[in-house]
Parts: structure tokens; sequence; C-alpha cells
């Protein structure tokens, strides 16, 4: 599996956005297996969800949360 996620939205306030997103991140590193290739693309990267912090097949990239104007 190769995925890249935009969780930009985390740390943003939008309450709805970042538990869902966050959710997704979670059950998508419980799943990974080796090989797999998972990208999160974020803006507070301090902020995701502890399991991807040490993960293997994730890596952040931090990046601005897009305008909304």
């Amino acid at each position: 599996m190769r995925v890249v996620i935009d969780a930009t939205s985390v740390g943003s306030g939008l309450g709805g956005d970042e538990t869902m997103i966050c959710g997704v991140l979670r059950g998508l590193a419980a799943v990974a297996r080796p090989y797999d290739a998972i990208v999160v693309l974020a803006a507070e990267p301090d902020l995701l969800p502890v399991e991807l912090h040490s993960h293997p097949d994730v890596t952040v990239v931090a990046m601005r949360r897009p305008s909304t104007s």
C-alpha cells in the first residue's frame, strides 16, 4: 500500500475534521505491513497521533496549512 494523506487540518481547530483524519491515520498505522509507505502531510506534526511518530512505514512531511481564502 502507498498512501499520501493531507493531515493539515490537525491543529486547525476544525474538530470534526481533526478527529476524522486522526482516526484514519491510527487505522492506517495499525494495518500497515512491511514495505507499505504512508506519507502524512502535516502543518503541526507534533499534534499527530503518537502511533505515527515511531512507525517505520510512516513519513511525516511538514508543510504550511493551505489558505482557506
